[in-house]
């Protein structure tokens, strides 16, 4: 699944209509197939960043399910209504990601020192939302090639920490999010986010684990 699919199902799920003309569970999955059989025919395989696999082992554990072929066959057997298994799939791919506590790795962690230095050479700018992409895709990868990462930086408790030093009364989706509403535009949110995770990483005992 490449970092353009991740980003356009974000999309998808916020304007289903505009790409699938109506809410489907059955027209998500062609939609997904498609896109990755298109990526794999122009050569992108390799750009892989996040693994169904883990996420089918996770609805397999939840509803105690024998292994399946994948995830597209499991989703309609939870919840027969499409248009509701549309918004199942959703809701367990938000729980899955939220299980997954160890996002940074500590091979990510001591590169993203080099790129908070030189954040064009690797980023193009110095910009959060490509950073949130970086981190994504890195972390991702790692778990594809080597399954859980056993160290890193658990950025559920880093989010909140900034809910805290901030006085958020209500959880944000990530860390990311919650650094966009404090910061004015992307290219302080990505300075501010190193300064807020070196302060974490000061102050919080256990957040290298």
């Amino acid at each position: 699944m490449t970092i353009e699919l991740f980003e356009i199902l974000e999309k998808v799920r916020e304007s289903p209509e505009l790409y699938l003309d109506k809410v489907s569970f059955a027209a998500l999955s062609d939609f997904i197939h498609n896109h990755s059989r298109k990526e794999f025919e122009l050569g992108k395989r390799d750009r892989s960043v996040f693994s169904f696999h883990n996420f089918r082992k996770f609805v397999e554990n939840l509803y105690n399910f024998e292994e399946s072929e994948n995830y597209f066959s499991l989703i309609p057997e939870i919840e027969k209504d499409d248009e509701k298994a549309f918004h199942l799939f959703f809701k367990l791919f938000d729980d899955y990601l939220k299980s997954r506590t160890i996002l940074i790795s500590e091979n990510c962690l001591n590169f993203l020192s080099t790129i908070k230095d030189s954040p064009e050479t690797y980023l193009g700018e110095a910009s959060l939302n490509a950073l949130r992409h970086f981190i994504t895709g890195y972390s991702a990868r790692e778990e594809l090639l080597y399954g859980d990462l056993a160290a890193g930086i658990n950025l559920c408790k880093f989010q909140s920490y900034i809910e805290s030093l901030h006085n958020f009364s209500e959880e944000s989706k990530n860390c990311f999010t919650l650094i966009e509403k404090i910061a004015k535009c992307d290219k302080e949110a990505f300075h501010l986010f190193f300064k807020l995770l070196d302060d974490f990483l000061a102050n919080q005992k256990g957040a290298i684990q």
